[in-house]
């Protein structure tokens, strides 16, 4: 166990410059194992006992936590525009929406909405903080994002859009745009890298901006609270 720890930190498991070369094996086991524990990775090569208790990672497959609503396989294009709380630092700058779906109400889409610091002494991950109607500081607003994967030919991962506080986009791809991976179910954006595209600046005085879909209707066992309504 000795030597392994020694090299876990050594190539080939992570070159000499982690900050360029794409998201690199120890940096993915790292979030793999946070993940399975239900930690979010808010930095990607610190131990999961570093990680904040603020943010979890489940998926949504417990009674607790799974979706019971419809969600159609296709982005709805019935949006509406509606309030919504927003209290980061950037909150009056304008172009920042919610929308809702006409048809699926519990769907919103949030569009160039501008992230917070996950943690204070994580510079890499973001995420979108609020009051929530307790009075207790909550990333509801962004936990539950329709995954990646889920609909047609990637059809909600196309809407998963990053960009820059001055909104260039920032690509879902290689150490020039960050290697990013947004955590769609603790609302967590992690750079893996710094990015060195021209143009391209983030950092926790000029955050990215983020456009979702979210889910925020009924959670539990829809079956069986239909039974219960015979």
């Amino acid at each position: 166990m000795t030597t392994l720890a020694s090299n876990f930190f050594a190539y080939p498991l992570m070159s000499i410059n982690c900050n360029a070369d794409g998201i690199n094996p120890t940096e993915v086991i790292n979030y793999l194992f946070k993940k399975q524990l239900g930690f979010a990775n808010t930095s990607k090569i610190a131990p999961y006992n570093n990680e904040s208790l603020f943010y979890n990672s489940y998926n949504p497959t417990t009674t607790n936590l799974l979706f019971s609503q419809f969600i159609p396989p296709i982005p709805p294009k019935d949006l509406i525009v509606v309030p919504f709380c927003n209290v980061n630092t950037y909150a009056r700058i304008s172009g920042q929406v919610k929308y809702i779906s006409s048809n699926y109400p519990y769907l919103a889409y949030y569009s160039n909405v501008f992230m917070n610091r996950a943690t204070s002494t994580s510079p890499n991950s973001y995420t979108i903080c609020c009051n929530n109607p307790n009075g207790n500081y909550s990333n509801f607003l962004i936990k539950n994002a329709i995954p990646y994967s889920y609909g047609i030919r990637n059809s909600y991962k196309n809407e998963i859009i990053i960009s820059t506080s001055n909104l260039l986009n920032i690509a879902f791809t290689g150490s020039n745009d960050g290697s990013w991976i947004f955590d769609t179910d603790s609302g967590v954006l992690t750079f893996y890298d710094t990015p060195s595209r021209p143009g391209i600046l983030v950092n926790p005085i000029t955050p990215p901006r983020i456009s979702f879909w979210h889910y925020e209707g009924l959670i539990g066992n829809n079956t069986i609270m239909n039974i219960a309504d015979f």
